[in-house]
């Protein structure tokens, strides 16, 4: 009997998740990126969750949609994936089948740190060669109020172009890397707060915009 109740369950699962694709056409996502970088804070930005400050391994997340001034956007169930080395070999995996690829990381240690630079820079190398070309990537530097925060005239704009300026100097050994294109403009390379949640659903916004 235990075992017929279990099979049932199942079946109008299976059956469930098969009816909601035929209604909705669901976005496949992936967050990648550098520890304590804000991936999570990022997600439950999105679908709605709770955000616990905690390091996260890898959770799995279910299906949300997203309220937009462009329709209301429907994502797939995902995996929120931590941010260490460890998982660096399974990019190509995890970025299998999606349809929008965000990478966050923290843009106080990409300008101060060089050893922070090189990390950040070896994922963006994987994603780039790993990406196909129907997938939307999207870069995110995050903790701008900090940035803000530690400087005289800061903003998003001086960001923007401090970065830049590191990515583009020719005398860096990635100089030559295919991945500098991700951080040319503002479709692709954002830099924000994110611990405000409006943030978060503006890239959406622009990356679903007609």
């Amino acid at each position: 009997m235990l075992e017929k109740m279990v099979f049932t369950t199942i079946l109008f699962s299976v059956i469930g998740d098969k009816l909601r694709r035929l209604i909705h056409d669901y976005q496949k996502i992936v967050v990648l990126g550098m520890p304590s970088a804000g991936k999570t804070r990022f997600l439950c930005h999105l679908n709605g969750n709770e955000y616990v400050d905690q390091t996260t391994a890898s959770d799995e997340f279910k299906y949300f949609s997203i309220d937009t001034p462009n329709g209301k956007i429907y994502v797939d169930d995902g995996r929120d994936i931590g941010g260490t080395e460890y998982y660096l070999s399974r990019y190509k995996e995890f970025m299998t089948d999606a349809d929008m690829v965000f990478f966050v990381f923290n843009i106080n240690d990409y300008i101060s740190d060089t050893d922070y630079q090189r990390k950040v820079n070896a994922r963006l190398d994987l994603i780039n060669a790993f990406r196909c070309a129907t997938q939307k990537c999207c870069i995110i530097g995050s903790h701008l109020d900090v940035y803000v925060k530690n400087g005289q005239n800061r903003s998003s704009a001086t960001a923007f172009h401090d970065i830049n300026s590191i990515v583009y100097e020719k005398d860096k050994e990635y100089y030559t890397k295919e991945f500098r294109e991700l951080f040319k403009d503002n479709e692709t390379f954002f830099v924000m707060d994110l611990t405000k949640k409006d943030s978060a659903l503006k890239i959406i916004e622009r990356l679903t915009k007609q």
